[in-house]
């Protein structure tokens, strides 16, 4: 065979090894691929799981609230935006303010006692009815008593008949207590009217109050919201009562939160309000 031929059979033979390289991975391909499976008639059938209900948005915009208590629920020159002026804009609830200044469970001296003002109070298409008083029943020289006592002759017993009064007069009501924001019971104050306002009250008066209301409390099964110990702010310090106890430059003497007090207070209330109203997950 002279080179001439044996070129042109050299150059014959490329494009045959050219196809049997390119085929070799193909028929590698074909061999390790999984079988496509026919498609059925019928698709198959999956799980899905089924989307969670939303939840439904608070409208307690028809709820009757009634509030009992002191001067930090009766409207004064103290704080011109309460606690429950703030509840209601968000709520759009209905709000009886049955507060009157200076009374307490016990202790009377201008207006009804909590348990007498029962008898006073309309609860007609009321849903929820919330007492919060201060510690205006200390320093008078009233006996504490337990959580057990009966009847209106110690702080104990009147807290009792005030929750039983209410339990008789409306007994579907649904009824919340919340325990006194803090006293100023420090020096520094030494005018007639301060000595009157702190009437020889202890930081162990308040304790033992606090904890007298939450053991009635819990004996009748009636929520608690603890503002006494909510650390919402100090009045024995100088720089919280400048902030919180000081309405248009009028300074209290650590007693009735201003404005702003009420304002840290309003969501623990609305929080509060919810779950006795049932619709707080």
């Amino acid at each position: 065979m002279n080179i001439t031929v044996r070129r042109l059979f050299t150059f014959s033979l490329i494009p045959f090894l050219l196809c049997g390289c390119q085929k070799k991975p193909a028929q590698e391909t074909e061999e390790t691929a999984p079988p496509v499976e026919e498609p059925t008639s019928e698709p198959a059938e999956t799980e899905t799981p089924s989307p969670e209900p939303e939840p439904a948005p608070f409208d307690i915009s028809g709820v009757k609230w009634i509030l009992i208590g002191d001067s930090l629920t009766d409207k004064t020159m103290a704080a011109q935006i309460s606690y429950y002026d703030f509840v209601q804009k968000d709520f759009q609830c209905e709000v009886v303010n049955c507060g009157r200044s200076s009374t307490g469970y016990m202790i009377a001296p201008d207006y009804e006692t909590f348990y007498q003002r029962i008898d006073l109070i309309d609860f007609t298409d009321a849903d929820v009815v919330t007492i919060f008083g201060s510690f205006n029943d200390l320093g008078r020289g009233f006996e504490f008593g337990t959580a057990e006592d009966e009847g209106t002759n110690t702080i104990g017993g009147c807290m009792n008949t005030t929750i039983e009064k209410i339990r008789q007069k409306a007994p579907d009501i649904k009824i919340g207590i919340a325990t006194p924001t803090p006293w100023n019971l420090g020096a520094g104050y030494d005018s007639i009217k301060d000595a009157v306002v702190y009437w020889g009250v202890s930081q162990e008066d308040c304790d033992h109050y606090v904890s007298l209301l939450m053991e009635v409390a819990a004996r009748h099964d009636v929520p608690v919201l603890d503002l006494y110990h909510a650390g919402l702010f100090d009045p024995n310090s100088d720089t919280d009562r400048a902030q919180y106890f000081n309405e248009n430059g009028i300074q209290d003497p650590g007693i009735h939160p201003n404005s702003m007090g009420h304002y840290l207070m309003a969501p623990l209330w609305k929080d509060f309000l919810l779950g006795l109203l049932g619709q707080k997950g």
